[in-house]
């Protein structure tokens, strides 16, 4: 359980925000201050603030316009007023109380008779408008607690301590920086040296870049010739593929002609062969009709014709007339 030399006495109805922020101060300052919502762990809290007052040496009081007003509610119960409890415990642990009053705030006619003397206690007018000198009235004249020394100069010693760390460093980077300065120099040679080499490879590498450039020309033609001479050589490939796809066209489509040539010359030796036989069988019908007709006409007396050849005329049998005839209707 920690002690606290001062305790903040408040109603949070109106004043919360003020006792927020004299609490505020006086910690920055280095007092050792109960503040219920920052200080206060779980547990029987009431009985931790009786502690703490009876403690304490200073029992600031907040006088806020509404500190009193509960007590005209009709279901007031004082046990569970704690700003009564806490006003009361330190008057009867005659600590030092320091009632701080607010603007409008007005004392009530009668007051329970456990904290009726609060009322003769002499207090500090606090207002915001003139804030900081009450809150200085309130520790020079008021206050029987001292700042914790620690506390109090816990800015300061920070601040010494924060000013001695970065001396010591600037100290360890002044040593650093002459310690390398040789070394930058050193660099610097260095540098202008890798920078003259740097230098002179570039100049190597342009003269070796127009030389890549002249192989490139040079490739760039051969690959020129290379490429003529591959399409003159296909173009020559081509025209003989021609060459030797039209005589091999000429030699098949001759030898086409002579075999259809040849075909045909069988059908025609074909057909005349069959129109010769054709022929030989009607003329050997003629032949055998005709030598029939002469075994008839032969059993027949023969008619005698006068033929007239210059001027005379003559007597030819009617027979022949009668062949002549016959031939004519064989043959036709």
């Amino acid at each position: 359980m920690s002690n606290y030399n001062i305790f903040i006495s408040y109603r949070r109805k109106d004043g919360f925000d003020t006792a927020k922020l004299i609490y505020d101060k006086l910690k920055m300052d280095g007092y050792s201050v109960s503040f219920d919502v920052e200080t206060l762990e779980n547990g029987k809290f009431d009985k931790e603030i009786e502690r703490r007052i009876q403690k304490c040496k200073d029992f600031v009081l907040l006088l806020s316009p509404g500190v009193f007003e509960r007590f005209q509610d009709d279901d007031y119960n004082s046990k569970d007023d704690f700003v009564r409890m806490e006003i009361s415990t330190a008057l009867k642990a005659n600590r030092n109380i320091i009632p701080l009053k607010l603007d409008n705030f007005i004392y009530p006619k009668r007051l329970p008779n456990d904290i009726k003397d609060i009322a003769r206690i002499n207090n500090v007018e606090f207002n915001h408008a003139h804030f900081e000198a009450a809150y200085e009235k309130l520790k020079r004249n008021f206050l029987r607690s001292k700042p914790v020394w620690k506390v109090r100069f816990r800015k300061m010693l920070m601040s010494f301590a924060a000013l001695t760390v970065f001396s010591f460093i600037a100290f360890l980077f002044y040593l650093v920086c002459n310690h390398y300065e040789y070394k930058l120099k050193e660099a610097r040679s260095r540098i202008q040296a890798a920078e003259t080499r740097a230098e002179e490879v570039m100049s190597m590498i342009a003269s070796k870049e127009g030389e890549l450039k002249q192989k490139e020309i040079i490739k760039d033609t051969e690959i020129e010739i290379i490429i003529d001479s591959t399409n003159m050589a296909k173009r020559a490939e081509i025209d003989s593929l021609v060459d030797s796809m039209d005589i091999a066209y000429k030699v098949e489509m001759d030898r086409m002609i002579d075999s259809i040539n040849k075909a045909n010359k069988r059908v025609m030796d074909s057909i005349n062969k069959a129109r010769r036989a054709e022929v030989t069988r009607v003329t050997d019908s003629i032949k055998l009709y005709m030598s029939k007709r002469g075994q008839a006409s032969a059993k027949t007396p023969v008619k005698k014709t006068a033929v007239k050849t210059s001027g005379a005329t003559t007597q030819q049998p009617a027979v022949k007339k009668q062949t002549t005839s016959a031939k004519a209707k064989g043959t036709k």
